[in-house]
């Protein structure tokens, strides 16, 4: 499918869906999204659930995805 706003919606809810099953599928689908502010809240809602299950590999995809510093803490549960 072409990339556009069309495209964008049925992706970001594959990944609402996806998140909890395999957060790690889900982050790298958020990354496919053209809308850059759906594109941070998707990649925010899988990120979560990332840190959940595997922090150390979560903490790996961070560094690479190109989410602004401050949305590190929103992601990770609280200690």
């Amino acid at each position: 499918m072409p990339v556009s706003g069309d495209r964008d919606q049925p992706i970001n809810g594959f990944v609402s869906a996806l998140a909890g099953q395999d957060p790690k599928t889900a982050v790298t689908w958020a990354a496919e999204i053209n809308q850059s502010g759906l594109r941070e809240a998707a990649m925010i809602r899988a990120g979560k659930r990332y840190f959940h299950q595997n922090p150390a590999a979560a903490n790996d995809w961070f560094a690479s995805s190109g989410l602004p510093p401050s949305v590190l803490s929103v992601m990770k549960p609280s200690e």
